[in-house]
């Protein structure tokens, strides 16, 4: 909720900047929105509250994490921001190369004041075990929990998220958890009692490790099966097919199920998913079916206007960007494309 710029968007802060050089190149930037106004992933905000732990403690991160919450093994984690720092029997991210259709390990160098972000490296044992002691109010007591599953309060009303955990319901039931790097995750189902964790190292297209969760959820607890969540899936499944072309014939037929089921996120996601599969027009054809469906959505128009850039077709691309600004006059990208735009048409 800062709106501090996030670190890992600007390529010039090397791994190796330290926390000074660090704050002086993020202080010549934009405030990325209003503080407290929404939710937006940042690991700006994650690297400051290092600092915070270490100050206040006078140990490093690392060792405030492992005296913590690990003081019963020496073994099982370690913290490591590089992907290609040697370390024995460890398994890293690999990412599916569109272009040449094969997967590459990830060459990721964060550097070591990016620990607290994306740093940990864990076993599947060691996990457990962290589970179960928050499970058993040895981390935090079962009052501080309670507070930690609250959603933060957002200015902008439509954000949902918590003091560090995401809020995902099943069936309508509420489920709290995190993931890392969109291959690893960890939800807790409260109401039953349980706790899964995936663990992996890489996907071709789409995350998958929410769908996972929530089908091994659905499996071990019937109350949890839930048909808008399989739907979203089928949807997905059937526009990331190579002949697509009934597509949009089987979204509509589940939309006639339940009428008040809403997929924009998921049309989004699909879209940008082709967009980087090198499937432009079938991306075009998904965000325009978005903007169909949800016709006072700006970011659906702002995603569209984007897709008609990428295919060069400024006049449209101009035209949607202005109609997201319309719907949403707090769009700062479409005002800053609107004006692009309109400069090199000049």
């Amino acid at each position: 909720s800062s709106g501090i710029p996030n670190t890992i968007r600007f390529n010039d802060i090397l791994a190796t900047a330290t926390d000074n050089e660090k704050i002086e190149r993020l202080s010549k930037e934009k405030m990325e929105f209003k503080t407290g106004n929404q939710f937006s992933y940042n690991q700006t905000n994650y690297w400051l509250l290092t600092m915070i732990i270490e100050k206040i403690t006078g140990q490093t991160f690392e060792d405030f994490i492992i005296k913590n919450q690990f003081s019963d093994t020496d073994k099982g984690i370690f913290f490591s921001s590089n992907s290609s720092e040697i370390i024995a029997n460890r398994v890293v991210k690999y990412f599916y190369n569109t272009k040449i259709k094969k997967y590459e390990k990830t060459s990721e160098n964060n550097g070591f004041r990016a620990h607290s972000g994306n740093g940990v490296n864990i076993t599947l044992q060691t996990f457990l075990n962290w589970s179960n002691k928050l499970d058993k109010n040895i981390l935090l007591n079962s009052e501080t929990k309670k507070s930690m599953w609250q959603p933060f309060q957002f200015n902008d009303k439509k954000s949902r998220f918590g003091y560090g955990w995401d809020f995902i319901k099943v069936n309508n039931k509420e489920s709290y958890g995190f993931s890392g790097g969109n291959v690893s995750a960890y939800r807790k189902f409260e109401e039953s009692n349980m706790s899964i964790i995936v663990l992996s190292n890489g996907y071709k297209f789409f995350p998958v490790q929410d769908q996972i969760i929530n089908h091994i959820a659905g499996l071990v607890d019937k109350n949890l099966m839930d048909e808008y969540l399989l739907s979203n899936e089928t949807i997905i499944y059937e526009f990331l097919q190579k002949d697509n072309s009934n597509a949009e014939k089987e979204y509509h037929k589940i939309k006639s199920k339940n009428k008040e089921w809403n997929f924009e996120n998921t049309l989004n996601s699909i879209g940008y998913i082709l967009v980087e599969s090198n499937r432009l027009n079938d991306a075009i054809k998904v965000f325009e079916l978005n903007t169909r469906e949800n016709p006072n959505s700006g970011n659906a128009y702002d995603s569209l206007a984007e897709s008609y850039l990428l295919n060069k077709n400024n006049i449209l691309a101009l035209e949607k960007y202005k109609k997201s600004f319309e719907l949403d006059p707090n769009n700062d990208n479409a005002k800053k494309m609107i004006f692009k735009i309109e400069n090199l048409n000049k």
